[in-house]
Order: structure tokens, then C-alpha cells, then sequence
């Protein structure tokens, strides 16, 4: 049934365009705000525009395909839904919930079909924890580019009081930890004028500030953040406010995890004579499995998710790379290519590294040479034993003459 549906939307999408009024809460900054604990609405997405541009993106726990309609509503401190499950929604409807401000809004999950409704699977059921005062952007849209009538139901919703300033800081690392970090909120006005909190990487609730006692004339607000892992680089943007006279504002901090650093030096060593006959130099390889960004050496794809450098090491020289650890630790192993015999390689302690965000490394190969019997002569020790040579047999013959 339900492909039938849909090919029946796609079929309708062929028709010839019909100009259709936009619904009054086509985009974001028009949104109806729900205050009703439970808010239970009715309304229409025919006529609905594109709102990637407003999502700031094209998926939100489900793909967002064709144009919808929003809706607002404060969080409780408990769990909140929104269900489209009624007999009065007529398609195959989507929800989307954000969290945040519009052009900042971050994605709080969403959902396609709730197979438990018993008004039809088509409809949509999506429920999430909420922080006390926070803002939550609710998107009803569709299937593909179906569009019809709903009835949206949103439960667990809260209220925000008027003479109060919340500031919402949720924090995430970019390559998934859960690192705690301290975040201050501090103002210039208000109480009060600063407060801490402890808050971890990832949670999907964050941490509130309230200021209350806010003049007339607004307040000027800063988030900051210290106590962090060394290794990443703080994003406050969109984490500082003016003029603020109440309501509900929402920081999101990113850590971006540095580039690591991991070096190998060539070593040679000579034993016994002979030494001017070895060339010493060798081709040094390093393989990452993330991106190496930069290096002293040649970059290139080797395949296979896999990352090399290389270049022509004498006795000393070094080949460095800077590895990307963005989305987690990167692993580096080195290969050396000798082509001269009688060189005995040592490059054990290059085997494998585990690199983590904006951390540096190092190694060392050692490459030994051993020469036995004669000894190798430069051309002027062999010209001085070839006089030595004639030398003696001008005498031998002088003996026997």
C-alpha cells in the first residue's frame, strides 16, 4: 500500500505545476509557537517551499525532500514528542526537531514512519529529552514530495518566563569524545554576572544558564570555555550576544581535533673500512590511514583509505608528515627501500604509531654497515699500492738477474 502511495506522489509531481498559496508558517522565522501543554494543531503542507536552506541541512533524522511547515516550542526539563499519528493527517509525513536559533540550528533527531500508530504507519512519531526554556524547532514535511494535511500533537512542552534570560551550551568534539570541559557564561549585567558549569562532549541536553534582574536596556553575554583536552581547537562561534532583554538563546561549542605530527630520522653507521663505497641514502615511506595535510616529503593516495609520504633519507635526514585526527587517532607505520647489499636495517621502532588530536611523535631507522676481508681502497690507496707492486717486482728481478 504504502508503495502504492508513493508512486502515486511521484506520478502527481509529473502533473503540470499549479500555483499554490504558502502556508503562513512556510519557513523558519515565521514558525507558530506552541505554548500549550499538550499543543495540539491542524494545518496543511501544500504550497510548502524548500527548507534545507532554514534546516541548514538536507537530512535531520530523516531526508528532507520537499517544502514543510514549523513550529516552535520551549523545552520542560523532561521528554517531549510530537506525533503526526491522527486520523486527520492524510499523507506521508516526516518530522524534523532542531534545537537552537535560526542560521545555528543543530538537529535533535527526527522520524519517517511510526509503525506502532494505529491511525495509518505512514505517520511520524519522534520524542527527545528536552533542557528547561530551550528552544526546539519542529519541521513537519513528507515523504519524497508529498505534501497534505496533518494533525500535529506535541507533548512535554514547556514555558519560558519573560524576565528571564536562558542561554542553552551544548558540546561536542569532532572526532566523538566525552571529555568534560568547564563553559562560563559571563555578562555585564544581570545576575548573575558569571557562572560556571561542568559540561561533557556529546551530551544531547547540554547545560542551561539563567540570568534574571536583566535592565531594560539589555545585557551584553559571552560563553567561554577552559579545562579542555589539549589537542583540539575551541568553536565559540555564535556563543556571544548584545542587548539581550530575555528569552532563549542557544551555543553550540565544536572542538575540532588538531593535525598530529610524527617524524622518522635516518641513521647510518659504518663498521670496520670501506665506507666510501656506500651510498648513503634510502627511500623512507610513511602510511596513515587518515589524510596526511602536510610533509617535507611526496603526498600521495597509496588506495585503500591509506595516505603516504616519502622521500630519500641520508645519515641525519628526517621525513615529517602532518596527519589529519579530526574524526579520531590515526595509525602510521614505516618502510624503508635498500638496494645495496650488506646493509643490515633496523626500523622496528617504526612499526606502528597510534597518533592522537595534536599530538607529535617520532622514530628512528638505523641502517648498519659491515665490511669484511680487505677493506675497500679510495683510487689513491690503490695507485700507491700499485707503485708499491712495481716496486717489488723491480727488485725481485735486480735478485735474480
Amino acid at each position: 500500500m504504502k508503495a502504492l502511495l508513493r508512486s502515486f506522489a511521484i506520478f502527481s509531481l509529473c502533473l503540470p505545476a499549479v500555483a499554490l498559496a504558502q502556508p503562513a508558517n512556510d519557513t523558519i522565522d515565521n514558525a507558530i509557537v506552541l505554548t500549550a501543554n499538550p499543543s495540539v494543531v491542524t494545518g496543511s503542507t501544500v504550497g510548502a517551499t524548500d527548507d534545507t536552506g532554514d534546516a541548514g541541512t538536507s537530512s535531520c533524522g530523516t531526508a528532507i525532500t520537499t517544502g514543510g511547515v514549523w513550529y516552535r516550542a520551549f523545552g520542560s526539563g523532561g521528554v517531549m514528542t510530537a506525533t503526526t499519528c491522527s486520523a486527520l493527517t492524510t499523507y506521508d509525513s516526516k518530522l524534523s526537531v532542531f534545537r537552537g536559533a535560526p542560521g545555528t540550528l543543530s538537529c535533535v533527531g527526527g522520524n519517517d514512519d511510526d509503525f506502532s500508530c494505529p491511525d495509518g504507519i505512514f505517520d511520524s512519531t519522534f520524542g527527545w529529552p528536552s533542557a528547561p526554556g530551550e528552544s526546539y524547532y519542529i519541521l513537519v514535511h513528507g515523504f519524497g514530495g508529498a505534501q497534505g494535511s496533518y494533525e500535529l500533537t506535541v507533548d512535554g512542552v514547556g514555558s519560558l518566563p519573560s524576565d528571564e534570560l536562558r542561554v542553552n551550551v551544548i558540546k561536542t568534539f569532532t572526532d566523538g569524545i566525552d571529555e568534560e570541559v568547564d563553559v562560563t557564561l559571563t555578562c555585564n549585567t544581570g545576575l548573575p554576572l558569571q557562572q560556571t558549569f561542568t559540561i561533557e562532549g556529546g551530551d544531547p541536553v547540554g547545560v542551561t544558564f539563567v540570568v534574571t534582574n536583566i535592565p531594560d536596556t539589555g545585557v551584553d553575554c559571552a560563553v567561554t570555555e577552559t579545562g579542555g583536552p589539549a589537542g583540539y581547537t575551541a568553536d565559540l562561534t555564535g556563543c556571544s550576544w548584545t542587548d539581550l532583554t530575555g528569552g532563549y538563546y542557544g551555543c553550540q561549542i565544536t572542538n575540532s581535533a588538531q593535525d598530529a605530527t610524527f617524524t622518522v630520522t635516518k641513521e647510518w653507521e659504518i663498521i670496520n673500512d670501506g665506507g666510501d663505497a656506500v651510498d648513503e641514502s634510502a627511500q623512507v615511506t610513511i602510511q596513515c590511514d587518515s589524510l596526511i595535510t602536510d610533509s617535507n616529503g611526496y603526498i600521495y593516495d597509496c588506495g585503500g583509505g591509506y595516505w603516504c609520504a616519502y622521500e630519500y633519507l641520508g645519515d641525519g635526514d628526517s621525513l615529517w608528515v602532518d596527519v589529519s585526527t579530526l574524526t579520531g587517532d590515526a595509525y602510521c607505520s614505516v618502510s624503508e627501500s635498500i638496494g645495496q647489499s650488506g646493509v643490515v636495517s633496523d626500523a622496528d621502532d617504526c612499526f606502528s604509531r597510534f597518533l592522537s588530536a595534536g599530538s607529535s611523535d617520532s622514530c628512528v631507522i638505523y641502517n648498519t654497515v659491515f665490511f669484511e676481508g680487505i677493506p675497500t681502497l679510495s683510487q689513491y690507496g690503490l695507485a700507491i699500492m700499485a707503485l708499491l707492486m712495481l716496486g717489488m717486482g723491480f727488485i725481485g728481478f735486480r735478485r735474480f738477474a
